[in-house]
């Protein structure tokens, strides 16, 4: 039986509510490269970010019933629950969080099918070859969609050496050589028509913006000093 809106919003407030309860104070022992990324606010706001991707795909793909849709957004909000707790196998752990956290929330188990929520949790994390299973394909590629496009930037410039004149120069040459490769190699692991047309637009954006970079950098292409 399909739940009404607001059912399916406090439910998921209640996810939301969960993940920020259980990730709070924890410490993330790895180092990743970029410093915003080691601290479990991260694993919320990330979290947070592939439940929109997740909800954007569910309207572009079509044919996902109303408790699909709860399945999968509720499954992007708790993907990631386990990271701190064991990186490598991070999604059946969270998995196994997510299974203790439903066993004393009657409305929850009555309003989801725990075991799929559990099975998308658990499984997102294998993201080679083209998935079949509509739920499973949409939150698997609503994660690969998180951070590519604008954050791109970003997280490029912080790879270059922000202390030599060169910076942007770098910050463009990291983009051309390193990014655009990338975005192909994302665009092929991609399984829904939706998240190839986000994807295509976020690559464009990348291109513009890297055109836009080397025009203003005109006249100092040989520089070396």
């Amino acid at each position: 039986m399909a739940l009404n809106y607001g059912e399916n919003e406090e439910i998921l407030r209640e996810f939301r509510e969960f993940l920020v309860s259980y990730l709070r104070g924890k410490e993330n022992s790895e180092k990743r490269g970029y410093p915003w990324k080691e601290s479990w606010q991260y694993i919320v706001s990330h979290s947070l970010r592939v439940e929109s991707y997740a909800k954007e795909l569910i309207e572009l793909e079509g044919g996902v019933s109303e408790n699909e849709a709860l399945l999968i957004r509720a499954a992007a909000l708790m993907h990631d629950i386990g990271s701190l707790d064991d990186r490598r196998s991070h999604a059946k752990t969270g998995a196994r969080i997510v299974d203790s956290f439903c066993l004393n929330k009657p409305r929850i188990k009555k309003a989801l099918d725990i075991k799929t929520l559990l099975s998308l949790i658990s499984n997102h994390q294998k993201k080679d070859g083209k998935e079949k299973k509509l739920p499973f394909a949409i939150l698997k590629d609503a994660d690969i969609l998180d951070e590519l496009g604008a954050m791109s930037v970003f997280m490029i410039s912080h790879q270059a050496d922000n202390e030599r004149f060169d910076y942007y120069a770098q910050v463009l040459k990291l983009l051309e050589k390193n990014e655009f490769g990338f975005f192909k190699k994302q665009e092929k692991r991609l399984s829904t028509l939706g998240a190839r047309k986000i994807m295509r637009r976020k690559f464009a954006f990348i291109k513009q913006f890297a055109l836009h970079l080397r025009d203003e950098l005109k006249g100092t292409e040989s520089l070396k000093l």
